[in-house]
């Protein structure tokens, strides 16, 4: 039979693999998770924007209620700029496709990324290759000053400015994000093919004081398909031209009523930002939560301690049956790319690949601390139960049982025989 090395993670072990929250103790609806049949979902509410999309599942789905999270996808197209947004939960996105540049606002945080020259009116530089990172010195405060002596003042000729920013990351497949709680971030695609990311929002977790419903607060953009605006569009415009320093006209302007780009928006001449030189092979990325499983691999039969889990397939196709606490079959059937498949806390799953080319999928969990407990295999909860317990709790012989603790040796991943091959005899792997 075929070793084990046939699997491949991007992790050495299946229970780190997954898109950790931290989420601290929640109430729930009462029976919120007595779920008596699972469903694979796809996301039924789309937004289109100028230069994007941005794609919902359906918030009232009893497996997301369950889990009490939000899922969403966002297709960026070339040059698109998805423009800064925060929710009233923590975000995990992981980069499905493309490649390009997000950044994350935190106020009071220092601009540590400063232009390394002054730019006039209309010489701004080339479009993300202009600066270097570093502390604010004396030049950055000194070009500070002058900005603040001229504000009020945008329609003066040859103003001179440099421009500082907070860091800039950039992101390709693979990649995994998070977003704390009200932190605005944006994203920014200047690669060669559409960026698509999928995120789950943790909207039960106690640090979100609203209700359990995805709320998107704008700093710029607008939903063009509900009355949904920014957040400068609800102030009056002398009270924001008070706050910001400018003209009445300037910060009409920043409310940006009747725009109808949407979120996402084309910024054709490339945007201009500030980011460090990396070489090749650096850039501090985080560990990207997916799995990927070879031509008759399984994930091992388990259940999850203290999360719920949500499987996004990105690639191939998986067999996947899921049981519930009355021992119930909720989910038997094939989950393949585009599927979501919620796995509530204590639910045991098993998973095996059902197509040459294996499947992909994404972890997302609802514990920063997850934990996962194994139903057979070398760490199984079986392998230590005496072989007595197993005998007369299953009425098997001693034999048998023995067979049974100790017949696979892989630890949650293993590599199986094809359908419609029997397995052989004696330790499993041999």
């Amino acid at each position: 039979m075929a070793k084990p090395s046939l699997l491949f993670l991007s992790l050495a072990f299946l229970a780190l693999v997954s898109g950790c929250l931290a989420r601290q103790l929640t109430s729930q609806t009462p029976n919120e998770c007595q779920l008596q049949q699972l469903n694979t979902i796809e996301p039924t509410n789309r937004v289109q924007s100028e230069a994007g999309l941005i794609e919902y599942w359906d918030p009232r789905s009893p497996q997301l209620q369950c889990a009490g999270v939000a899922m969403l996808r966002v297709t960026i197209q070339q040059n698109g700029l998805y423009l800064p947004t925060y929710s009233n939960g923590p975000i995990m996105a992981f980069v499905v496709q493309g490649r390009g540049a997000t950044g994350a606002v935190i106020s009071g945080c220092p601009e540590t990324y400063q232009s390394s020259q002054e730019f006039g009116q209309g010489q701004y530089g080339q479009p993300g290759q202009f600066g270097q990172p570093g502390q604010r010195g004396q030049q950055a405060q000194q070009g500070q000053q002058a900005q603040q002596g001229q504000q009020g003042q945008q329609g003066q000729q040859g103003r001179v400015f440099r421009d500082m920013h907070q860091k800039i990351r950039r992101i390709r497949k693979g990649d995994a994000l998070v977003f704390q709680t009200g932190v605005a971030h944006w994203y920014y695609n200047d690669g060669n093919s559409p960026l698509v990311l999928v995120a789950m929002v943790d909207v039960g977790n106690q640090v979100n004081q609203l209700d359990r419903i995805l709320r998107t607060f704008r700093l710029a953009g607008s939903n063009p398909q509900n009355p949904e605006q920014s957040l400068y569009a609800g102030f009056d415009t002398q009270i924001l031209a008070q706050a910001f320093n400018i003209r009445p006209q300037t910060a009409e302007q920043l409310k940006n009523l009747g725009d109808k780009r949407g979120n996402i928006i084309n910024v054709p001449q490339g945007l201009r930002f500030l980011e460090p030189q990396q070489q090749a092979g650096q850039g501090g990325r985080s560990a990207p939560p997916r799995v990927f499983l070879q031509r008759n691999a399984m994930v091992l039969p388990h259940w999850n301690l203290n999360a719920h889990s949500l499987m996004y397939v990105t690639g191939g196709q998986a067999w996947v049956e899921v049981v519930n606490s009355r021992g119930q079959n909720v989910f038997r059937g094939e989950v393949r790319q585009g599927h979501l498949l919620t796995v509530p806390q204590g639910f045991a799953v098993v998973k095996r690949t059902s197509s040459d080319q294996g499947v992909e999928f994404i972890n997302f969990k609802t514990n920063d601390n997850a934990v996962i407990s194994t139903l057979s295999g070398r760490l199984s909860s079986i392998v230590g139960l005496p072989v007595d317990v197993v005998s007369h709790g299953f009425g098997l012989s001693r034999d048998e049982a023995w067979q049974v603790k100790h017949n696979r040796q892989d630890g949650i991943l293993t590599a199986v025989a094809p359908q419609g091959q029997g397995q052989g005899q004696g330790r499993a792997d041999e």
